[in-house]
């Protein structure tokens, strides 16, 4: 299925999830707090909202995953957009 956050109401009519997931989607919206709301509609008792987003430490998650360890954690990774502040030592 396809649909807008907005829509999806009414394509599942009232159905609950134990996990909804929403990644790289928010830094995409005019009203990302919205969309959270909209979503938040879905989850059942003890259900749950992934979300991930762009963020400043992006880089560094990214060699992270990838099991390059010793680059994320050094000094290159601030200088190819770690973020501002750079790792925490």
């Amino acid at each position: 299925m396809c649909s807008s956050i907005q829509d999806l109401a009414e394509e599942l009519d009232g159905e609950r999830f134990d996990v909804v997931c929403c990644h790289a989607v928010l830094e995409w919206l005019a009203d990302p707090e919205g969309a959270v709301g909209h979503l938040a509609d879905f989850l059942g008792p003890e259900g749950r909202l992934s979300l991930m987003f762009y963020n400043r430490n992006a880089a560094l998650l990214k060699r992270a995953q990838e099991g390059d360890l010793a680059l994320a954690l050094g000094e290159d990774a601030r200088a190819e957009g770690g973020g501002a502040k750079g790792p925490r030592r």
